[in-house]
């Protein structure tokens, strides 16, 4: 018997991006943009191990080994998002 006779649905294809909660995407955003872990803590107001441990369980989640690997894809927030102080002098370089 079919699953779909049973009610039963196929599963969505979810993005790795998508798989990230909200923190892990920001942090990930904010590296792959070129901030330093130190940068990213400061700006979050956030410990240097939390921005690790939301790096590490990121790159589980995409597949990747390290920052290099991160994609440009993540970019796909502005400035606007962040506080305002984070600008190209604070660390910011993100691509708008």
């Amino acid at each position: 018997m079919e699953l779909a006779a049973l009610g039963a649905r196929p599963r969505k294809d979810i993005s790795a991006r998508d798989r990230l909660t909200p923190s892990e995407r920001r942090v990930a955003e904010m590296a792959a943009g070129g901030m330093t872990n130190k940068q990213i803590a400061q700006a979050l107001f956030v410990t240097l191990k939390a921005v690790e441990g939301h790096l590490h369980h990121a790159y589980q989640k995409l597949g990747i080994t390290g920052r290099p690997e991160l994609s440009p894809n993540l970019l796909a927030t502005t400035k606007a998002q962040y506080p305002r102080h984070l600008d190209a002098a604070n660390g910011f370089n993100a691509k708008e």
